[in-house]
This record gives C-alpha cells, structure tokens and sequence, in this order.
C-alpha cells in the first residue's frame, strides 16, 4: 500500500515538472502550418520593426491597406497600434510606439477568425521574436585645433539598434578641468545607429589639463 502511494506521488511530481517545462505559450512548427501561414516576424529584430504575418491563402475581403480587427491576434506583452492588410495575404501590425528593447514577444494569429472551417488543430498559430538589446560604442578621434588657444574633439556613437538624436545627446557629456564643455551633434532628420558630435570650445592651456568624456545608458 505505502508502495503504491510512493509511486502516485512520483507520478503525480513528474506531470507537474513536465507542466512547467511545457508552457502553453510555445511556438508551433511553421511548416505544419503552410497552409495558412508562410512567413511571420522571427529572430531578433529593432524595437521600430513592425510585426508581419504572411497568409498562405488569399483572403478576398482585404483591399490593400485596409485595416483589420486586432482581435484576429493576440501579442503579449500587449503592443498598441493598427494592424493592416497589405494585400490579400500580408497583415502589417505598427506599433504606435517603439516596441520593448531586450524583450520577447509572443503572438497568435487566430486563424479560426480568418479562415472559415479550419481544423480545429489548426485554429490558432503562436510565433515569437525578441527585440534587440540596448548597446553602443565610444570612438573619437585626435584633438583637433581651431588656434593657438582653442581646440575641438570629433567622435561617433554607434547603437546597436536605432537611436533618435534625442537619445543620443543623452548619452555623452565632457569636462575640461571640471568645467563642462559643449557637445555639438550633427542633425540627422531620422533615428539612425550612427551619430557624430564635437567636443567644442576646449581651452589650450600652457600646462597639461584634463579633458574628460564620459557616457552613459
């Protein structure tokens, strides 16, 4: 009796550990589903990527950009914005705002709500991507000299993803013998992952001083 009760409790403890090593929130195999699905967004990509789903099968009520009820996905972490029909096969979700950095998204495309009579196996598809995580890099150049009394320092902020001006100017401050100095940005009409700025007006002065950079995000 105490040997039938050990081995339900062993039973009992190994369905919970398969429970946790299998969530529900998995991905499904996209070449099952050819049929109805033949490209979505995958692997890592930037937080101003919209999210794109290809269709296997026409569907004859979308018109090119016409907007189409989110309830036919579900995305978690929820993700505001307009989801969009780019031809009769494509669906274009924009995020109203930049997704997540560093985050994994999962999505499902509730087929059922697409196709009428799908299997019942068939009815969901759930697909994940993660967004790139936040980096950057430091280069300048050599000092540079306007005079026999001032001088500038060039430099390049490079991102791993897309970074506007606004962010970058964040990043990057200088002192001179403790006295902050200027930092000048080139204007740029777009985020970008590149970024220029000047160090301006650096005094010369007759002894050594110290310049110091420093940057952080």
């Amino acid at each position: 009796m105490n040997y039938c009760k050990q081995l339900f409790v062993l039973l009992f403890l190994f369905v919970i550990s398969c429970k946790k090593e299998n969530p529900q929130q998995e991905t499904n195999n996209l070449f099952k589903f050819k049929e109805y699905i033949y490209y979505t967004t995958s692997g890592v990509v930037s937080v101003t990527e919209p999210i794109q789903i290809g269709l296997g099968k026409d569907v004859e009520k979308w018109a090119t950009e016409t907007t189409i009820s989110d309830k036919i996905i579900t995305i978690s972490p929820s993700v505001k914005g307009k989801l969009q029909a780019t031809n009769s096969r494509t669906l274009v979700l924009k995020p109203e705002e930049n997704l997540n950095p560093n985050t994994e998204y999962s999505v499902t495309v509730h087929l059922s709500k697409i196709y009428p009579n799908v299997p019942s196996e068939f009815k969901n598809y759930t697909f994940k991507f993660k967004t790139i995580e936040p980096n950057f890099t430091v280069n300048t150049g050599n000092l540079q000299s306007y005079s026999k009394e001032w001088q500038y320092l060039e430099g390049i902020v490079r991102s791993a993803d897309i970074l506007s001006l606004n962010k970058a100017i964040q990043l990057i401050s200088a002192t001179q013998n403790g006295k902050k100095l200027a930092v000048k940005w080139q204007e740029t009409t777009s985020p970008s992952t590149y970024h220029e700025f000047k160090i301006d007006s650096i005094h010369r002065f007759k002894d050594d001083s110290e310049i110091e950079i420093k940057w952080s995000g």
